[in-house]
Formats: structure tokens, C-alpha cells, sequence
């Protein structure tokens, strides 16, 4: 089974909290843009009195590189807070209420934001809550680029699989976890879909697939749960011989 590489080195995010990682990042984004500013206003001083020693394309082509190293600094601030929500496997990515991304104009990140806040809305049952994110996602698809429609598809399969999973309809789970899995982009996914198919081997009595399964997990889970679950279910077996499969969560 082939996967992204393993991320090891530890993010500078992993002890904050869900509020303290958005804090941070708008604390980052506002200081950056903060510098730019500062950098254009001195520019401007510096030219604005020495006009017939400067060359007006030397200030001018001196602004275009000021802005567009702003823009680099700034977009290595967003993929920041977006490694946070796909790439790391820490636990700080499941406090959605208060990460405030939608704030943010990075839309990669506002997508990201609304695939985990409504697959939380449905993990707690708050349906309404979810209706009204769906209603975000849609709106924001709308005013995006074509491009961006197979990344919302595959937002609107998540929130699919979490629903049959609440109606118990293990074929239709198990049918959407297989295309996701094709379609899989971060290692971050990978894990906790395959986990999710193991507890469905278990559930059918396939303990070789489960097992096939679970060794992937507790093997690139890193700090996610469902590696801790897996180890657990593994050593069950190990020491009584059969998987703990009684249960059917999340």
C-alpha cells in the first residue's frame, strides 16, 4: 500500500489548543503584513526625495519584489495552519468550533475548515449546525474555480460516509471509504480511513484484512487516536487470541 511520506519532526502547533493555533496564526499573518507595509512605506521615502538619481523602473521593479516576497511569506504562514488541519497527525486538528479558519482568504484552508467542522457536526449529531456548514461549502463552490469542484466532491463523500455510518448501511460505508481511499491526498486520510475499514472487517469477522489494516495504521498513525486503537485491538488479540470487535464508533 503505497502512502505519502511520514512526517516526524514535531509541529510548532502540537501543544496549543484548537483557539491558541488560530491566535498564532493571526498574530503571524498580521506582523507579516505588518513588515511589508513598513518595507513599501521606507522604499517610497527612500525614492520619493532622490527622483532624478534613482531610475524609475530600479523603484518600481524594487516594489514588485517587495510585494511578491510578501505574498510568499505570507502564503508559508496559511499552508502553516493548513498542515495543521490535513498534514500533522495531532490531535489539536478536532478543535473546529474554535479554530476560526473561514476568516482566513487562503479558500484551501476554508475548505479544509468546512470538510472537518461538518463531519464533527455530525459525529456529535448536531444536525442543524451541519445543514447550515453544507450550505457554506456549496456557496463557497460556487464562487470557486472549477478546479476546486473534485476537492468539494470528495468534502460531500466524507460527509456521505458519516451519514450511512449513522444509518448503520455498512455496504454503502464501506463502497465510499474505497473511492475516498483511491482519491486520497494526505497521509492524514489514509490512516483514518483505513482504520475505519478495519472496524468493518472486524464487525464481518475478515480478521486477515484486519489485520493487514491495523498494521498500516499502527505503523503511519503517528499521534492521531486511531493508531492508540489500533494498538489496543492488536493487543487483545494478541493476548486473548480474538479482536475486541463488539463495538461499532468512531
Amino acid at each position: 500500500m503505497k502512502t505519502a511520506a511520514v512526517r516526524t519532526k514535531p509541529t510548532k502547533y502540537r501543544n496549543l489548543s484548537g483557539a491558541n493555533c488560530y491566535r498564532r496564526f493571526r498574530r503571524n499573518h498580521y506582523l507579516l503584513s505588518g513588515i511589508g507595509i513598513a518595507l513599501l512605506i521606507l522604499t517610497a521615502a527612500v525614492y520619493i526625495p532622490r527622483t532624478e538619481e534613482l531610475s524609475f523602473w530600479l523603484y518600481l521593479m524594487t516594489i514588485l519584489f517587495l510585494v511578491a516576497a510578501c505574498r510568499i511569506v505570507l502564503w508559508i504562514n496559511a499552508a502553516g495552519a493548513y498542515q495543521i488541519l490535513y498534514t500533522d497527525c495531532d490531535p489539536v486538528y478536532r478543535e473546529l468550533t474554535q479554530f476560526q479558519a473561514f476568516r482566513s482568504k487562503n479558500r484551501s484552508l476554508n475548505y479544509a475548515y468546512l470538510n472537518l467542522l461538518g463531519d464533527y457536526c455530525l459525529a456529535k449529531g448536531m444536525m442543524e449546525d451541519f445543514e447550515s456548514c453544507r450550505r457554506q461549502l456549496l456557496a463557497m463552490a460556487e464562487q470557486g474555480k472549477l478546479r476546486e469542484k473534485k476537492q468539494v466532491d470528495q468534502i460531500l463523500r466524507v460527509w456521505d460516509r458519516r451519514l450511512a455510518w449513522i444509518k448503520k448501511d455498512r455496504v454503502r460505508e464501506r463502497e465510499i471509504l474505497c473511492q475516498l481511499l483511491q482519491e486520497k491526498k494526505y497521509l492524514i486520510q489514509e490512516v483514518a480511513w483505513t482504520f475505519r475499514l478495519a472496524q468493518l472487517d472486524l464487525l464481518e469477522g475478515d480478521l486477515e484484512n484486519a489485520r493487514t489494516r491495523l498494521r498500516f495504521v499502527m505503523e503511519y498513525g503517528n499521534t492521531m487516536a486511531v493508531r492508540a486503537w489500533a494498538e489496543e485491538i492488536w493487543n487483545t488479540q494478541n493476548e486473548t487470541g480474538e479482536m475486541n470487535h463488539e463495538y461499532d464508533t468512531e
